[in-house]
């Protein structure tokens, strides 16, 4: 399936692939930046899996990535909401790997980081 593919492709890069979200990563965006092996936001960024609004579910990964990063209850009742939080609350449920007023700079600090002890 290819929209499964945009989010489980990211788990065969032979290297970590590092998200860097703002302002708002809803539905499909989210479960793109889920795929990564880390996540860096800001914030305010606004996440939702917003798939649960029409009465669908999120069918580009999340239902099997999100499991993986918090406990089954979260998991289940931010698929079967829809609800929309920000990224401090998603650093607290362990979405997100840490929070930057400047996401993309930060990412890229730390790719070079690791890439320093690559």
């Amino acid at each position: 399936n290819l929209a499964q593919d945009v989010c489980y492709l990211w788990r065969r890069v032979p290297a970590p692939v590092i998200a860097a979200t703002h302002g708002v990563c809803l539905g499909g965006g989210f479960q793109i930046a889920l795929g990564a092996d880390m996540r860096i936001a800001t914030p305010g960024c606004k996440f939702s899996l917003m798939e649960a609004k029409w009465g669908i579910i999120p069918d580009m990964g999340a239902t099997v990535v999100l499991p993986e990063l918090v406990p089954k209850d979260v998991a289940t009742e931010l698929i079967m909401t829809g609800r929309i939080f920000d990224g401090e609350e998603a650093l607290r449920l362990g979405l997100v790997t840490r929070l930057a007023e400047e996401p993309l700079a930060e990412a890229r600090r730390l790719a070079s980081e690791i890439a320093a002890r690559s």
